[in-house]
This record gives C-alpha cells, structure tokens and sequence, in this order.
C-alpha cells in the first residue's frame, strides 16, 4: 500500500491595510501638592524658656529627613551667622583700610 503526502496549499500572505483608530482625549489627572511639613514658632512669649528651645531644636532635627533640608539648614545657618558677624563688626571696619 502506498501512502499519499499531503502537500499543504500554500496560503499568499497579504499586508492588511492599517486600521485607522480615532484620536483620543488625554486627561491629565490633577494631583494636588504633597502637604508641606509645617514647623510652627511661637513668638508670643516676650522671654524664651530653654526648654522652648530645645523643643525646637528637637523638631527642626525632626524636619531634617533629606540630604537636601540638611545642606539647606546649613547653609541658612551659615549664611545668617556670617551675616550677623558683618553686621556686627561694622563699627570696626571704619578703621580698617586695605
């Protein structure tokens, strides 16, 4: 008995034309701000006990949780200490010519 082999019919491939899909809206989802962190400084009372201050003291190394917040204390911090020291030696520097 001789078998048959089956030759399968060769199918032509045609390129489909691209579907044209309608333009679509895109909304842009509004996201509100992240809350800010908040420190509160309370100058109502005309002498300061040194507990107050620690207390700041406390919550501002609360706030420092970046590398950011840090190198923005410090350079805050440096640039008021600096600012007070030319202003305090500011009689002195009269005398002083270069």
């Amino acid at each position: 008995m001789a078998t048959k082999k089956v030759i399968p019919k060769q199918t032509t491939i045609t390129k489909k034309t691209p579907v044209k899909k309608a333009p679509v809206k895109r909304t842009v989802k509004k996201v509100s701000p992240a809350p800010a962190s908040v420190i509160s400084v309370d100058v109502s009372g005309a002498t300061k006990s040194a507990s107050s201050m620690v207390d700041k003291a406390i919550d501002l190394i609360k706030w420092v949780d970046t590398p950011f917040k840090l190198f923005e204390v410090i350079l805050l911090a440096s640039i008021f200490f600096f600012g007070y020291f030319a202003w305090d030696s500011r009689k002195f520097s009269r005398w002083i010519k270069f």
